[in-house]
């Protein structure tokens, strides 16, 4: 289990400054630019809501005053991102299993930045619901929230929430190891 105090660890190290050969300072490495946002053609609204949610929230914690760029999976491909949908997830290489109805259920998720080789060698992460069903992309939504609270956003209320201040160094990437499969104990959610 990731919690704050190792994400902030690990923020912390990033903007360190290490000495040089010589024992004089010298500046950290330079960090990478956020991820992309994948989202596949055909991606239901939900699935796009929760796309957008991620980037725009993301593009705050990065300091950008724009949101991360949303594109297809194609254009993503090889690169660090979010992919977000069943459809992104199977373009990373997921399994059909692993994003199936009787995996996940009808509000359950996926989020993994470690169920592939291709996961971990780009940097990326799978946030998705299960493929096919229903209200399935509910599921898709509730991955992005779960990767946002990770990421030290708080959602309080309808219309009220918490973004940390931007990272100061720019996109530093959560520590790797995120990968939760969560199935609801309900059939669905409602007030």
């Amino acid at each position: 289990m990731v919690t704050p105090q190792l994400q902030l660890a690990a923020l912390l190290a990033s903007v360190t400054v290490a000495a040089g050969p010589s024992g004089a300072a010298r500046p950290a490495a330079p960090h990478a630019p956020p991820p992309l946002v994948a989202l596949a053609p055909g991606a239901t609204a939900i699935e796009s809501r929760a796309a957008h949610e991620l980037a725009y929230f993301v593009g705050r914690l990065v300091g950008s005053a724009d949101p991360l760029q949303v594109v297809l999976p194609t254009a993503a491909y090889g690169k660090p991102q979010f992919a977000v949908g069943p459809a992104a997830a199977a373009a990373l290489g997921v399994s059909k299993s692993d994003l199936s109805f009787s995996a996940l259920g009808a509000e359950g998720f996926l989020a993994s930045s470690n169920r592939t080789a291709l996961l971990r060698s780009t940097g990326s992460y799978v946030l998705s619901g299960a493929a096919g069903a229903g209200n399935a992309s509910t599921g898709t939504l509730y991955a992005a929230h779960h990767l946002l609270r990770w990421l030290g956003v708080r959602f309080y209320a309808w219309d009220e929430l918490y973004v940390p201040s931007p990272m100061a160094a720019g996109w530093q990437p959560p520590p790797a190891g995120l990968d939760v499969t969560f199935v609801p104990s309900f059939e669905y959610r409602d007030v």
